[in-house]
């Protein structure tokens, strides 16, 4: 992770403001990183240059949005939505944080599936991006 003016850790670097979602916490497996990161490239497209560890685009949203997920070797990891995420239909949904559950749920359900890893999310924060990238 990368540490700020601040005394804060982000999991992204960019050119400028890059404002995002994150829900952290660690994969939950006894496999080594080693392992665990051959599947995750097999299963996903990573991005270079982006985070600290490893990140793979899980897949852009409606209005803009996309979700990522990154890792590193600590196994600490975390869901990204940079963007907006929006629901035109959120209101048949049960609201509009009901309908982002729903969807983090799914995707975090499917990288699981296709990793062959369990992942245990902790906390939720809003960061902002190491300018300078």
């Amino acid at each position: 992770m990368f540490q700020k003016s601040d005394g804060s850790w982000v999991w992204l670097k960019a050119a400028g403001r890059l404002p995002y979602l994150a829900l952290r916490g660690v994969i939950d497996d006894p496999q080594s990183y080693a392992v665990i990161r051959r599947r995750l490239y097999a299963a996903y497209e990573p991005l270079f240059d982006l985070a600290s560890g490893d990140a793979f685009w899980l897949g852009d949203l409606p209005e803009g949005g996309t979700l990522l997920f990154c890792a590193d070797a600590s196994k600490a990891c975390a869901l990204l939505l940079l963007g907006r995420y929006v629901d035109r239909d959120a209101a048949r949904h049960g609201g509009i944080v009901q309908s982002y559950c729903r969807l983090v749920d799914s995707r975090l359900a499917r990288l699981c599936q296709a990793a062959a890893i369990s992942v245990r999310l902790e906390a939720i924060q809003a960061e902002s991006a190491l300018a300078g990238h």
